[in-house]
């Protein structure tokens, strides 16, 4: 697909679960907690089922899925197909919230922070507004970095948040 931050992904899953799995790991997070994977892959479900079911399209098509998925990481809209949605007036990949951000959800952040859902529930956060995390590398290591100058990490520390 074109403009993948980074190399495309390979979609070579034949079901639902096996192609979720794949991007997943291609787009992450990659580590999480069994409870936190079975959420996500369910909240991926139900939004590939609203987008299908709304567009008239099969919800029960594994293929379709894998393209509406990457569309969905890649491009940061759930309506497949719509580049209309994708603007240039933010910075950053627009599905990926830095775990500080208030539009974070706890589970998000509890992941992205490798810590429980109850700390997460204590993390002071603000709103980013249009700024998310972005493809970086910091020395030989590639990962996510927020690129918001109002992140309540970087403000603390004077660092950007940085994810591998």
């Amino acid at each position: 697909m074109p403009n993948c931050f980074d190399k495309c992904p390979t979609i070579s899953g034949s079901d639902f679960e096996e192609i979720w799995d794949e991007l997943r790991w291609h787009y992450g997070p990659r580590s999480m907690s069994a409870t936190d994977r079975t959420n996500l892959y369910t909240e991926d479900m139900s939004e590939f089922v609203d987008w299908a079911n709304n567009s008239g399209r099969d919800s029960f098509d594994a293929a379709l899925f894998g393209k509406w998925l990457n569309w969905k990481f890649s491009v940061g809209t759930t309506e497949y197909g719509n580049l209309s949605q994708r603007k240039r007036d933010h910075e950053g990949i627009t599905n990926i919230f830095c775990p500080y951000d208030s539009n974070s959800t706890i589970l998000w952040t509890a992941m992205w922070l490798g810590i429980s859902e109850t700390e997460a529930a204590s993390i002071t956060k603000s709103d980013h507004g249009k700024y998310y995390m972005k493809v970086s590398n910091s020395g030989s290591s590639w990962g996510f970095k927020c690129t918001s100058d109002t992140c309540p990490y970087f403000l603390n520390s004077g660092n950007r948040y940085f994810h591998v």
